[in-house]
């Protein structure tokens, strides 16, 4: 009766502990092309397309945030970077980067310490603009 009492509290101690360091820890979701971790407040994901695709949406996706300004953006040829301020003078920054592989890694961050929700709503809008039939969206 004792050792099942104390497996009840080691469970319960444990996922209390995962539920606590939620915001903490990586999690894994979606799949495919839609993956991307959440770490310390900041959404990672790779796109499986070049930057000269991926940077493009990505500014079209901050650009098109409700009551978000964009006030920065650069890119060269290995990375990329955008800049927006938003309700409540909070700071949406997206850094891209190409990889080995000729995909780009994807980095969003809202705020000092994140917005999961808001992150991958991004994430998703990226997404959109990158599979929409538009011609012309690369600019480098």
């Amino acid at each position: 009766m004792i050792d099942r009492y104390k497996k009840q509290v080691a469970m319960t101690l444990i996922l209390a502990s995962l539920f606590l360091l939620e915001g903490c820890t990586a999690a894994v979701m979606g799949a495919g092309e839609q993956a991307y971790s959440h770490l310390r407040g900041d959404l990672l994901g790779i796109v499986p397309e070049p930057l000269e695709e991926a940077y493009p949406a990505s500014l079209k996706a901050v650009k098109s945030l409700e009551g978000y300004d964009l006030t920065g953006s650069e890119v060269n040829t290995l990375a990329g970077q955008i800049t927006a301020y938003g309700p409540n003078a909070r700071k949406v920054q997206v850094d891209l980067s190409r990889t080995d592989h000729n995909q780009t890694r994807v980095s969003i961050r809202i705020g000092l310490i994140g917005d999961k929700v808001r992150s991958v709503q991004i994430y998703d809008r990226i997404q959109h603009y990158l599979h929409s039939p538009s011609g012309d969206r690369s600019i480098l």
